[in-house]
């Protein structure tokens, strides 16, 4: 008995001055430190489009201290993606501002696809701990037109079974755009 009325009594002792020490705005132990922005799992995710659809990347930050996000595409320079240092080449494509909310910037919206498009995006997250990033590819394709194999009588029935697929389907994809 004596010993319940013990542990009681160091429970409310440690209570009270875990109050004492948020009040005082202490760091208790249940707090933890600050760190630098971290992603969600997964995000950016590549991304696949057709010439003229419109794309999004999305990029979600964990983060104790208030962070800033960024988006770049990048590019090449005289058919080199990093300068002389190995610091790549990029273009901001958004960039926070003093006003700007993080949750407009979490979506790249890109409308219009097209294959100058294709290539490396990045989400970069800074807080005053750190910078964090990751990247995403989009990968363009370009809508073909697809010939028939052939007019002649011979092969009629091929062509007419292909015109049907081909109707059914809507379009036909050609190979992807090369990666910028």
């Amino acid at each position: 008995m004596m010993m319940m009325i013990m542990k009681a009594m160091l429970l409310l002792i440690s209570v009270l001055l875990t109050q004492a020490l948020q009040s005082q705005g202490r760091p208790t132990t249940k707090e933890h430190s600050p760190h630098m922005p971290v992603f969600h799992a997964g995000l950016p995710a590549n991304r696949t489009a057709v010439v003229g659809s419109d794309v999004e990347f999305e990029c979600k930050v964990f983060s104790d201290p208030q962070h800033h996000i960024h988006w770049v595409k990048h590019i090449k320079v005289n058919g080199s993606r990093v300068d002389s240092n190995g610091v790549p080449y990029v273009r901001i494509l958004k960039m926070a501002d003093i006003n700007t909310m993080d949750k407009e910037m979490e979506v790249l919206q890109i409308r219009n696809v097209s294959l100058e498009d294709a290539g490396e995006y990045t989400c970069l997250a800074e807080n005053y701990i750190g910078l964090s990033r990751r990247s995403a590819w989009l990968t363009v394709y370009k809508v073909s037109s697809c010939a028939l194999p052939c007019a002649s009588s011979s092969c009629y029935l091929t062509s007419l079974f292909l015109l049907v697929v081909f109707l059914l389907s809507g379009f036909c994809l050609s190979a992807p755009a090369q990666p910028v």
